[in-house]
């Protein structure tokens, strides 16, 4: 009887982990599609930009001030969008090397038989997530900005 219980708890402990790593992908996915999406308005807003910027050179500012903070904006997310990346792939590299060669040494050594690698450290979602916060609030706000500028010129 104790047999049957340990595997019906052994089933609803994988039943949980897969679904725990079904929703883990569901989110990456969806961030990335977020990510991407971000990315589309910063092209968007920098279009909109080189269509109102002035071609000669002694009209004034390359655009018109009120796309200023738009632009200021587009470059911001550029920079956190490379360093949420740049952060993200060498901090999981490092973590993992650095915890492949442990486990490793503990195999040859045999003081483990069996690897499992445990979960990264709680500040690189943390801080990954900050940066990821931090540009998609950079692309909507410059877009948002493009379209209050854009809305008297239309109408």
């Amino acid at each position: 009887m104790n047999n049957q219980n340990d595997l019906g708890q052994e089933e609803r402990n994988n039943e949980i982990e897969n679904n725990i790593l079904k929703y883990q992908s569901d989110f990456y996915e969806a961030s990335s599609e977020v990510s991407k999406i971000s990315r589309n308005l910063v092209f968007a807003v920098l279009g909109i930009l080189l269509i109102f910027r002035n071609l000669e050179s002694n009209a004034g500012p390359f655009i018109p001030k009120e796309l200023n903070w738009p632009l200021i904006l587009i470059v911001i997310f550029i920079v956190l969008d490379l360093a949420h990346y740049i952060f993200r792939t060498f901090s999981i590299l490092h973590f993992y090397t650095r915890k492949k060669n442990k486990y490793n040494k503990e195999v040859e050594t045999k003081k483990i038989s069996d690897v499992n690698y445990p979960d990264y450290p709680k500040y690189i979602p943390l801080i990954s997530w900050v940066l990821f916060i931090m540009k998609i609030s950079c692309s909507l706000i410059s877009f948002i900005l493009v379209i209050i500028f854009l809305v008297p010129k239309l109408f």
